[in-house]
Formats: C-alpha cells, sequence, structure tokens
C-alpha cells in the first residue's frame, strides 16, 4: 500500500512540474522569448507531448534558425497529429527557407490536399513552384488562391504576379521574386518583432490547433 502510495505522488508532483513548465514554455513563446521557450518544450517532452506542445517546438527552433531541429519537429507532429496538414504547411515553410523547394512543395500540396480551403497554402506553394521553374503549378495554385480569397492579404501581389506570368513566362521570376522575397520572410521575422500571434501568424505560429480550424 505504502507503495502505491509512493508512486501515486511521485506521478503526481511530476504531473504538477509538467504542467508549471508548459505554462511556462506558453509564456516564454507568446513573449517572443524563443530561446526560453524551447528549452522548457525541450524538458516537458522528456515525459510528455500534445500536438500543441510540438507545433510550439517548432517554432521555436524557427525562430532561432534551428532549421533541421524544427524540420525533425514537425515531422513527429505530422506522423502523430489528427491535424497533420498543420505540420504539413509549416515543413513546407520550413524547407522554402533552407532553400529545399521540391520538399517545400511536396509538403505544401500534401497540405492542401487535407485542408483545401486554407488559403496560405496556395500562396507559399506558388512560391516554391515559383523557384523550381514549375510556372503551370503556380498560375493554378494563385488562381485558386484568389478563389478562396479574392480580398486575401496576398490578393494585389498574386494578381500582379500572374500578369507578369501570363505576358513575360519565365522572363518574369526574378522581378517577383524580388517582389515577394519580404512577404516569405516576414513569418520568421514577425516571430522574432513580437507580432500578435494569434492574429497576424495564424497558422506558423498559432498554439491553438482548434484556432486554425476556426
Amino acid at each position: 500500500m505504502r507503495k502505491v502510495i509512493i508512486f501515486f505522488l511521485l506521478m503526481l508532483c511530476i504531473s504538477v512540474f509538467g504542467n508549471e513548465l508548459i505554462e511556462k514554455g506558453k509564456n516564454y513563446y507568446f513573449s517572443g522569448n524563443f530561446e526560453m521557450a524551447k528549452l522548457s518544450f525541450e524538458r516537458v517532452l522528456k515525459t510528455t507531448t500534445n500536438d500543441d506542445i510540438l507545433l510550439m517546438l517548432g517554432n521555436s527552433y524557427l525562430a532561432t534558425g534551428e532549421y533541421k531541429k524544427a524540420i525533425q519537429t514537425f515531422q513527429i507532429g505530422a506522423q502523430r497529429s489528427s491535424k497533420n496538414w498543420v505540420f504539413e504547411f509549416n515543413l513546407g515553410y520550413a524547407y522554402y527557407v533552407i532553400g529545399d523547394y521540391s520538399n517545400s512543395i511536396t509538403y505544401f500540396l500534401s497540405a492542401k490536399e487535407k485542408s483545401p480551403n486554407f488559403s496560405k497554402t496556395y500562396w507559399f506553394g506558388g512560391m516554391a513552384s515559383l523557384r523550381i521553374i514549375d510556372i503551370d503549378t503556380t498560375i493554378n495554385l494563385w488562381e485558386k488562391y484568389l478563389e478562396l480569397a479574392p480580398n486575401g492579404e496576398e490578393s494585389d501581389n498574386i494578381r500582379k504576379a500572374l500578369a507578369l506570368l501570363k505576358e513575360n513566362g519565365t522572363n518574369a521570376i526574378p522581378e517577383i521574386i524580388a517582389s515577394s522575397k519580404d512577404d516569405i520572410e516576414s513569418l520568421i521575422g514577425g516571430i522574432e518583432n513580437g507580432f500578435d500571434i494569434k492574429q497576424d501568424q495564424k497558422t506558423l505560429e498559432d498554439t491553438s490547433l482548434e484556432d486554425i480550424e476556426r
């Protein structure tokens, strides 16, 4: 009986300690202290895990430039989560950042199939396709973006880019990439600069998978 009580108390202490670490990690995360956030979540993962912890940890790695760890963490999430398209979207972005555009478009297209109404996938997928000079895929993805979000945050950029592509073909690619570079990199910059994670970075940085669905 004494052993059972000791075991129960030990498990209770571990649970309380784990919850405290999670809350500390979240506080660090939402305040933009991603170095401390990742340390907290790494310790949490020694005893427990869930989709939100993996998402926050992966995003913290992205914010601190540890892309290999971010990719590994998102891959774990993609394998275990019922909403694995979120992790696949993040994988697409992470691969884009390191210049692996083939893997990037693979994950964006997979995320698109599983969550076809999430417009940002079409924007980023189009940019990844453009990098490998797959103009047809880029045009198809961006036209779908405009169908889903005619007044979306990237709609004006996409209309201009589509006009350039249709008029000038591959010759338009350098101009489009140059004008869109800041938009792609703003996701990471947004984390570091402390943007409102829930409002401005809905998929890449939001800790709540349920919020993404809404």
